[in-house]
């Protein structure tokens, strides 16, 4: 038993770096937790009706190397790989040897991913039936609706999570009321040139029976991997294991799935090699893992932010179940005739909208919506769910392939145009629906305004008789009159050689001030030596001495590029490109129309944070792309500050 791999009469070599692979390894772990969830609540068994919720398992074996199937022949495989890899790239090297050292190990670390109460993979192994979809088409779905998977790539996700790059599936199903089983190993290698030949051999390897077919039945030397119910195990052989990798899973499930766990339609758990198995869901209330500190400490630890979306998630859940929640049933337009928004008004909501698709919240950034804050509005959160087929499989076939965000591009070109449509309205029904229930002041009854009294006060009283002196229009409206100011005349400035005070600035930490102004009108004078220009004879202040960060211009490094973008309201992205090298500082202000403030950095993605600052070293026209974390939530714009040191 063999590893197979297609032979290219055309001589064609696919690289190491496979499209698919490469977008899921950003997130690889949630992505691994979105597509299996997904793909079992989307594959219910109907035997078993709405009452009995989707079980999945996660459960990580320590296996001995003689366990896994064809092992010895995949390692013969990843070793011409290595032979043929060495005039590739730095990453397609470290890549293969990885997995040589795996393919070599005593024990190897497998996950098993189960799923119980689904009607597992129907064979038989050919086209457009699940288990040849799964395994041997991309970019292509079943032709069943009713099934997961919109883009045929979802394979992907479990094998970004092995540094082996090679999964088995196995599943049983029932037909006309006998169980079937079918077995088969996948793996992406290296395409390597045959020796002595214009051919090739392709990435894509089989494990199983002669001419590419699975096993009809797990071979008893791997029985370890057989089914005992109707469902479907995924092993993950290699799997990147992280010391913490079960309070992830239970962090991104929660995250993604919290519909499926608050209407009792999906239980998960997870277990370590000789370890207590913990259930999420069920009799398991899933609501205290939200609360569970470890778990967000761990989300934390990533850059993609997780540890916030698990907080909105939590949001989300209270929308759908405090007594506060408002429902509003609304027609988006024909194709989305039936749809339902839930709104709830929270002091830490994000201002967000989260779409669910069948229990999975597919993303809280719909692309039509409001993209930032609106300061017309309280904070709230909201749900978004469609109710009627058509439009959930609208929505659905413009869903990205990790299921992470909406657009119409997805669609083929004959529908982009009626998928923009559908999108532009949901975005304005949303925002209509927002705007009538969650503006600020909706409820004023109309009553006087008491801050507007200082300024529009009644002399006599309100309701009063006018009294005696008060000043008083006849017809009854206002006259303004207005009177140019009059202004002081400028002060005389002496400017001094400009390089040179430039170098005096930048040098001298604390440098002394500009000298001070005239003496203007008879107002009396500073310190300075000379006399003011204006009508009186005050002469000019003594400049006070600068504080250190003041005396320098925190704006002084020369930046041939400078751009910033706000992500998230305490995220902000730059890319810095300067026109010289050197240590620099990095600052932040919020702006708007009359205030300026600084805004203190908690976190970046390099360098050193201190006091609020972070202090990098740049390269001469190299750019550099930071991310920075405030400790307060970004309300106006923002102003990025860089001083060379």
């Amino acid at each position: 038993m063999d590893w197979q791999f297609d032979e290219l009469q055309s001589g064609n070599i696919e690289g190491w770096n496979h499209a698919g692979l490469a977008q899921f390894r950003a997130g690889a772990l949630s992505n691994l937790v979105r597509e299996t969830l997904q793909n079992s609540l989307d594959n219910p068994d109907p035997e078993n009706g709405d009452e009995v919720p989707i079980i999945v398992r996660f459960i990580e074996h320590n296996v001995d190397r003689s366990d896994i199937p064809g092992i010895d022949s995949l390692t013969e495989e990843i070793l011409e790989c290595v032979e043929q890899v060495e005039s590739g790239n730095e990453e397609a090297r470290k890549g293969v040897k990885a997995a040589l050292d795996i393919a070599k190990s005593p024990v190897i670390k497998v996950l098993e991913i189960a799923d119980y109460h689904t009607t597992g993979m129907p064979g038989p192994a050919v086209r457009r039936k699940p288990f040849h979809n799964y395994l041997k088409t991309s970019g292509d779905s079943t032709p069943d609706a009713s099934r997961g998977g919109s883009h045929g790539l979802g394979k992907f996700a479990p094998l970004a999570n092995t540094e082996l790059r090679t999964i088995f599936v196995s599943t049983r199903w029932e037909e006309n009321g006998e169980e079937h089983t079918l077995f088969q190993g996948l793996t992406f290698l290296l395409g390597r040139q045959i020796a002595d030949s214009t051919a090739s051999l392709g990435q894509k390897g089989y494990f199983g029976e002669a001419g590419f077919e699975p096993f009809t039945e797990v071979p008893d030397e791997f029985s370890w991997m057989r089914r005992d119910a109707v469902g479907t195990s995924i092993f993950l052989v290699g799997w990147n294991s992280s010391e913490k990798w079960e309070m992830s899973i239970i962090g991104h499930a929660l995250i993604n799935f919290f519909a499926a766990f608050q209407r009792n339609k999906l239980i998960i758990s997870v277990k370590k090699p000789n370890g207590r198995e913990t259930a999420v869901g069920g009799d398991s209330d899933f609501r205290k893992f939200f609360d569970n500190e470890n778990i967000k400490i761990v989300l934390d630890e990533s850059t993609h932010g997780y540890a916030e979306k698990f907080e909105y998630s939590k949001l989300y859940l209270k929308c759908l179940e405090d007594e506060n929640t408002t429902h509003h049933e609304t027609q988006i337009n024909p194709g989305i005739n039936a749809s339902r928004v839930s709104l709830i008004r929270d002091e830490d909501g994000p201002q967000r909208v989260a779409f669910i698709r069948n229990n999975i919240l597919i993303t809280d950034r719909i692309p039509t919506f409001y993209s930032r804050r609106n300061q017309q509005f309280d904070n709230y959160v909201g749900i978004f769910e469609v109710e009627n087929e058509e439009g959930q499989q609208l929505l659905r076939r413009m869903e990205n392939p990790s299921h992470t965000n909406l657009d119409e591009n997805w669609l083929p070109a004959a529908e982009k145009k009626d998928g923009r449509k559908a999108l532009v309205a949901l975005g304005e029904k949303l925002k209509a629906i927002v705007k009538e229930n969650m503006s600020i002041g909706g409820n004023i009854d109309g009553g006087p305004i008491e801050i507007l009294k200082e300024f529009f006060s009644d002399a006599a009283g309100e309701g009063a008789d006018n009294i005696e002196n008060e000043d008083i229009n006849p017809d009854g409206k206002f006259k303004i009159t207005s009177k140019p100011p009059k202004f002081a005349p400028p002060p005389v400035i002496t400017i001094d050689d400009q390089e040179q005070i430039e170098d005096e600035t930048i040098e001298d930490d604390n440098s002394d001030g500009n000298e001070g102004g005239a003496g203007t009108q008879g107002g009396g004078g500073g310190d300075g030596n000379g006399h003011g220009p204006g009508d009186g004879d005050g002469t000019g202040g003594t400049g006070n001495r600068g504080s250190k960060d003041h005396g320098k211009n925190m704006d002084t490094m020369k930046l041939s590029n400078k751009r910033v973008i706000n992500i998230d309201k305490k995220v902000v992205k730059a890319t810095l490109t300067s026109s010289t090298s050197g240590p620099a500082k990095i600052k932040f202000q919020e702006v708007g129309a009359d205030f300026s403030e600084e805004l203190k950095i908690t976190g970046c993605n390099m360098g050193k944070v201190e006091n609020g600052t972070v202090s990098i070293t740049l390269e001469e026209n190299v750019p550099v792309h930071v991310e920075l974390k405030c400790e307060n939530e970004i309300v106006g714009g923002v102003k990025l500050l860089v001083r060379g040191e």
